[in-house]
């Protein structure tokens, strides 16, 4: 795997993987944001097409409890799509994990109230 894709992003770390791709940590060359690139295990163009279509559809969306997605790119045959980086994950993740207590799922439920009432 080279250090660098779509000759922009430099590899930081491997996120995770599973059935659907791996994902990774990633760092724009110029202006040194995070972002999260994801790399679909399959080389079928239909699915490609398929999740690029999707993906249109969700990035029309500008709501802060929906990832971002910034653009997708094809390289060595295989749809990467390059995202908005959580740190902290996915709240699902962390339930799971184990990670969190009752007060910060309260914490997180009231700033997602404050952040939904600004739109």
């Amino acid at each position: 795997m080279s250090d660098l894709f779509d000759k922009r992003y430099r590899f930081i770390n491997n996120l995770g993987a599973g059935g659907f791709g791996r994902v990774f940590l990633a760092e724009e060359e110029k202006s040194k944001h995070l972002v999260a690139i994801k790399q679909l295990n399959s080389q079928d163009k239909k699915r490609q097409e398929a999740i690029i279509h999707e993906m249109q559809i969700i990035a029309q969306f500008n709501q802060p409890n929906i990832v971002a997605y910034n653009h997708y790119f094809v390289q060595d045959d295989l749809l990467y799509i390059v995202m908005e980086y959580c740190p902290l994950g996915s709240l699902r993740s962390m339930i799971k994990k184990q990670k969190i207590t009752s007060a910060f799922v309260w914490k997180w439920m009231i700033l997602q109230i404050i952040n939904y009432s600004k739109i």
